[in-house]
């Protein structure tokens, strides 16, 4: 047998470079697939974060809103208070001037034509009789008639 030098059967040069191609294909493929999931975590990151923020903001809002109309009735409330309590004090003046003796007495006067009284129109009255009660009978009948009659007996008031 002859020796060759450079022989093609046990060549392994060639067969490496389609390897080599297969193979860095193959990790750029895997690259290239890895880089898309860490492109859509990074995605879905970004959206939920931005989800979140925008959540945070519109509470936040929606609490100034809640604020801002909770000052409102507020506000509105004491102001019909002040309006309230200046309408007492008014009635309560107005009541006060009508109870007022002299201002029934000049309505007595000029609406009714009453006058005081003078002294010549007082008269006096003198009882000699001691004051007494009359106890008028009471035309019941039966159990409580009976205990009456009984009392009177006894003398016994009740």
């Amino acid at each position: 047998m002859a020796q060759r030098q450079g022989s093609a059967a046990y060549d392994f040069k060639t067969f490496e470079a389609k390897t080599n191609q297969k193979a860095r294909a193959e990790i750029v493929n895997i690259a290239e697939r890895q880089r898309k999931k860490n492109l859509k975590k990074t995605s879905v990151s970004i959206l939920l974060a931005c989800t979140v923020f925008i959540a945070i903001f519109a509470a936040n809002v929606f609490g100034y809103i809640q604020l801002t109309e909770t000052t409102s009735e507020i506000s509105k409330a004491t102001s019909q208070l002040e309006t309230l309590q200046n309408e007492y004090k008014s009635l309560e003046i107005s009541y006060a001037s009508m109870v007022d003796l002299r201002n029934v007495e000049q309505l007595a006067i000029y609406n009714f034509g009453m006058s005081k009284l003078d002294k010549n129109q007082v008269e006096y009255i003198a009882l000699n009789e001691k004051d007494k009660v009359e106890h008028l009978e009471s035309e019941r009948g039966g159990i409580l008639g009976f205990v009456d009659d009984i009392l009177d007996l006894l003398n016994i008031s009740h």
